[in-house]
């Protein structure tokens, strides 16, 4: 069976009310990815979009498949890997060329630095300097994690809400291991996918 981006939502949230992790179910919602490589990948789970009349739709079993996979996922908050993204540059070549959850954040941290700089009319402040809470500029976790909450792209990587589980060690950063290997996952996915699609 077929469904509308709204009803694989809605199935989406019913089956992953014992989740773990943060959710962004409204992921699905985001059919242009669909123009990539006609598939959107929630969390390790590839979902495969159709396309009729301009309108797209998700196979049921496959909503299904991902929504158990993450609502099964063990996440044990105890046990933590280092997270090193990469240096930030004005001009990131690579950026956008593959997926990188890692480059994602960091990018993120720097979005939200710079319109906090602007917002604060903290014109001679670089927002660029790492502070001692390893963010850039003065940026705080709380401010890091509410950034930008409006943009969808900007606040979830494979249907899930990553910042909220970052934490600072006081030299590098942490992710609950079971969901960095998630994330690793997610991004070998879209790149096998986009791969496939430059082949045809």
């Amino acid at each position: 069976m077929l469904l509308s981006p709204k009803s694989a939502c809605v199935t989406f949230e019913d089956l992953t009310q014992n989740c773990a992790l943060p959710l962004a179910p409204e992921a699905l919602f985001r059919t242009q990815l669909l123009r990539h490589h006609s598939h959107i990948v929630i969390g390790d789970v590839a979902l495969r979009g159709y396309k009729h009349k301009a309108r797209w739709t998700y196979d049921d079993r496959d909503v299904r498949r991902a929504s158990r996979a993450l609502a099964e996922l063990p996440v044990d908050f105890d046990d933590l890997a280092e997270v090193h993204p990469p240096e930030y540059r004005d001009h990131d070549p690579e950026a956008g060329e593959r997926s990188d959850w890692r480059r994602q954040l960091r990018s993120w941290m720097y979005d939200a630095a710079f319109y906090k700089s602007l917002r604060e009319r903290r014109y001679g402040e670089d927002y660029r300097k790492i502070g001692e809470n390893g963010l850039p500029g003065t940026l705080t976790m709380d401010e890091f994690v509410q950034a930008r909450n409006d943009m969808l792209h900007m606040h979830h990587i494979a249907g899930t809400k990553p910042r909220g589980l970052l934490s600072w060690s006081g030299e590098y950063w942490l992710l609950p291991r079971a969901y960095a290997e998630l994330l690793d996952r997610w991004e070998l996915l879209e790149d096998d996918l986009a791969d496939r699609e430059g082949d045809l």
